[in-house]
């Protein structure tokens, strides 16, 4: 059989067949086989992919060590399932930051407005925190600085409690200590997909393929990324010090991938993907001036010169709402007609 996509698809079928029948060897073999042809082609589904049959297969996988990484990266990505060396899939904790805050394990789901703002800011410190772990003293003091020692680790103690009560009942019979562990003093969080991390990963990627000139794979980078944007990280949440600048490190990554792609779009001549891009950034700032830029070369590009002019003037009331003086408002304008 030539095509290999197909070829995945029929042993992965016949696997289950044979491991259905006690032929357990030959099923393993034949699973090898194909998680090993997905890897090398980089699927990550086939034809009659059945998600019912997959977690079986995987979990197969991986307590035999059969292709044992890449089953798991598939049951993440493709079952939002943790499989481990017991062979029992457990659900991952969906966490999305990115515009109203959402968890989800399966079918439960916790929104904003079910946790206090002390219960988001905590969640806000942890997920902006290297490797998404921070120190439960450390924690402390950003949440409660007025505290001592003790007081705080009350506080504390109590938040979490309460936040744990909120998500238990939502996940059943899911142990929410499989997601949100206190570990010699560290609070981390584990088996979850958090979207703030998607998108970090997926921009820089983007930003990297850029940077070495590989547009068409920093376009697929930068449409995911993007995909994973539904607004501000943690909105209606007051945040400080890391956490907040934080925000402006995601807000700063997605203008930039925005600006990129659009000028990638605008470079092939596919003005309206360009200009779509570049507006819909600028609603989250309108006085970015390189997504100005790319925009309104866009409308010089097009012949149209109302909306560039249009555009300016926008961009000249976003620059007096942010207290630019007059003389820079009107050399930052001077420089589109000098250099557009």
């Amino acid at each position: 059989m030539e095509n290999p996509w197909t070829l995945a698809a029929v042993l992965c079928h016949r696997a289950r067949h044979r491991l259905q029948t006690n032929r357990r060897q030959e099923g393993l073999k034949d699973l090898a086989e194909a998680l090993a042809l997905m890897r090398r082609h980089q699927y990550r589904n086939f034809y009659g992919w059945d998600p019912q049959i997959m977690e079986a297969l995987l979990n197969t996988a991986v307590a035999a060590g059969v292709e044992e990484e890449y089953a798991c990266r598939l049951a993440t990505c493709r079952l939002h399932l943790v499989v481990d060396r017991d062979a029992k899939g457990l659900p991952l904790l969906i966490v999305r930051t990115l515009g109203p805050l959402e968890i989800r394990c399966g079918q439960g789901k916790i929104v904003g407005a079910d946790l206090s703002q002390v219960q988001r800011r905590l969640i806000a410190i942890v997920l902006a925190a290297p490797g998404q772990q921070v120190n439960q003293e450390i924690l402390q003091e950003q949440l409660w600085p007025e505290c001592g020692a003790e007081r705080g680790r009350k506080r504390f103690d109590t938040v979490l409690f309460r936040m744990r009560k909120v998500l238990d009942a939502q996940q059943g019979s899911l142990p929410l200590q499989n997601y949100i562990q206190l570990q010699s003093g560290i609070l981390c969080l584990k088996n979850c997909r958090i979207d703030v991390v998607e998108f970090m990963e997926k921009a820089q990627e983007g930003l990297d393929h850029f940077l070495r000139g590989e547009l068409w794979q920093a376009c697929q980078a930068f449409s995911i990324a993007r995909s994973l944007w539904r607004g501000s990280f943690m909105p209606g949440t007051r945040l400080e010090g890391r956490e907040e600048a934080y925000r402006q490190e995601l807000l700063h990554s997605y203008l930039d991938i925005c600006c990129k792609w659009a000028e990638i779009s605008l470079r092939g001549g596919l003005y309206f993907q360009a200009e779509t891009l570049a507006w819909n950034a600028l609603k989250e700032e309108p006085a970015n001036e390189p997504l100005v830029r790319v925009l309104y070369n866009c409308y010089v590009a097009q012949g149209a010169p109302v909306k560039a002019a249009q555009l300016l003037k926008s961009y000249e009331e976003a620059l007096r709402k942010e207290e630019y003086l007059v003389e820079e408002i009107d050399e930052i304008l001077e420089s589109f007609w000098r250099s557009p």
